[in-house]
């Protein structure tokens, strides 16, 4: 990060989308901290399984989907707050999941629900 703004979103998102854990480790703050990082570092952060073969466009994908994913689950379905973390609109949060068909319903918690 370029400054202390930059360095608040990156340990923001990373909280956000790393609550389910007990620790972020360095490996899953790649991704922000480096944007240079290569991209299967990005999907092994995320724990995304991709055969040696996959293409650029597959694994961009899959750490996409798996990105929002974990975004809408942390934020209990709320599209603002994962596209918040994310640091893309709301609008482009929508376009995603339809991309991916990903209903925000289905992250909701159950006395949400």
């Amino acid at each position: 990060p370029g400054n202390i703004r930059e360095l608040e979103n990156v340990i923001e998102r990373a909280v956000i989308l790393c609550a389910h854990q007990d620790q972020i480790r360095a490996a899953q703050l790649s991704a922000w901290l480096r944007p240079d990082a290569p991209v299967t570092a990005v999907a092994q952060a995320h724990h995304i399984a991709l055969p040696q073969t996959a293409s650029l466009h597959d694994v961009l994908h899959a750490v996409e989907e798996r990105m929002i994913r974990d975004a809408l689950e942390n934020t209990g379905g709320n599209m603002a707050k994962a596209a918040a973390c994310l640091g893309i609109s709301e609008r482009i949060m929508g376009l995603r999941m339809k991309k991916y068909s990903l209903e925000y319903r289905l992250f909701r918690k159950k006395e949400q629900a």
